[in-house]
């Protein structure tokens, strides 16, 4: 199946998030065209309806139940984008990631939930080690760069939710960039190169070696 990582065709999850409870209600869109798929632990391939949502253009809508935990994608012209995994639980605790990379510089909430609907103090965690404890149960991080990817947790009285990644996106200038600066500073080498070799320069380097002996 062939990969199609455009940010023009992505699957957009709304709430922006891949844990869930039970009876939340997810959109799922592939933007202006594409089709939502999915596989479960029993089903596959499953379109919109198949799923028991409701289509409206190229987003489908559901309230969640547990067997509907799994991978999903959109599919458009025979490619597929990266597929999301959602999961569902019945109790518990769940913590809200973005399901995309989000670009550097900006502001992520991260949000800790318990199936009781209470929004205790809650402890952070990014891969296994304690980050802080927030009275409100939400952890903020300003101006989010590549440091900050990790496999995020929450805990919430002694119950921890799975860990859900945070990936921050590549700078696009930088990379886009880097190759120009590489071949500039190339061109200049080999320019300099050309300048030196000519024989009338040489001629010139040679007589000054000779002078200054």
């Amino acid at each position: 199946m062939n990969r199609s990582f455009a940010m023009d065709f992505s699957l957009r999850v709304s709430p922006d998030q891949s844990q869930f409870f039970i009876r939340d209600k997810v959109s799922l869109s592939c933007g202006d065209t594409g089709a939502v798929k999915r596989n479960t632990s029993t089903k596959y391939n499953q379109n919109c309806s198949e799923m028991g949502g409701d289509q409206d253009g190229s987003t489908c809508s559901m309230p969640l139940l547990s067997q509907d935990s799994g991978q999903y994608w959109c599919e458009r012209n025979g490619t597929s984008t990266e597929p999301v995994n959602i999961t569902v639980q019945d109790k518990g605790v769940v913590v809200q990631v973005p399901v995309l990379p989000v670009s550097p510089g900006q502001t992520v909430s991260l949000t800790c939930r318990h199936h009781t609907g209470s929004a205790p103090s809650a402890r952070f965690y990014r891969d296994g080690q304690l980050l802080s404890e927030q009275p409100t149960g939400q952890l903020t991080l300003q101006q989010v760069s590549v440091s900050d990817e990790g496999r995020y947790q929450c805990e919430i009285r002694g119950e921890k939710s799975q860990p859900s990644p945070l990936r921050i996106r590549a700078d696009e200038t930088l990379v886009r960039d880097t190759p120009l600066l590489h071949q500039s500073s190339l061109l200049s080498l080999q320019l300099s190169l050309l300048f030196l070799l000519q024989p009338s320069h040489l001629f010139c380097w040679v007589s000054s070696l000779g002078r200054s002996s």
